[in-house]
């Protein structure tokens, strides 16, 4: 079972950072044996030993809220607004739009278009991933 992205299941890579904190292993070598496991991607070193720090300290939540908290700036509203413009306009470079939109960073807008919109290029035009049959 070894595969570095394993971001979507952190709270079980936590869960067994705590077991073998638990166990008194460091944390140095709980990381070797993440990485072994799972891949060299699993968990920084620095991440694995902030966590040891945090179970001693007497947490027991495997959990990270912080992620939770955070909104994100990407609304349904921005969503809409840089559909309509892309609509209005295929042929455009993230720097053209970034134009339109000043208070939105050049990487929130290209990951908007090409995540939440699923548009991507099609020599040198936007398109929607999914084409249709204009001819029925």
């Amino acid at each position: 079972m070894k595969h570095g992205h394993y971001h979507r299941h952190s709270h079980q890579v936590r869960a067994v950072i705590r077991f073998l904190h638990t166990k008194g292993q460091s944390a140095a070598e709980i990381h070797r044996q993440l990485c072994h496991v799972y891949g060299d991607n699993v968990m920084s070193d620095s991440c694995v030993t902030e966590w040891c720090r945090k179970f001693r300290d007497g947490r027991t939540d495997v959990h990270d809220k912080g992620g939770q908290e955070r909104r994100s700036i990407v609304t349904d509203k921005l969503v809409q607004k840089v559909d309509q413009c892309l609509r209005g306009k295929c042929r455009f470079t993230i720097s053209e739009l970034s134009e339109e939109f000043p208070q939105t960073s050049r990487t929130t807008l290209y990951w908007t278009v090409m995540d939440r919109l699923v548009y991507h290029t099609f020599c040198a035009w936007w398109v929607p991933k999914q084409l249709t049959d204009l001819a029925a």
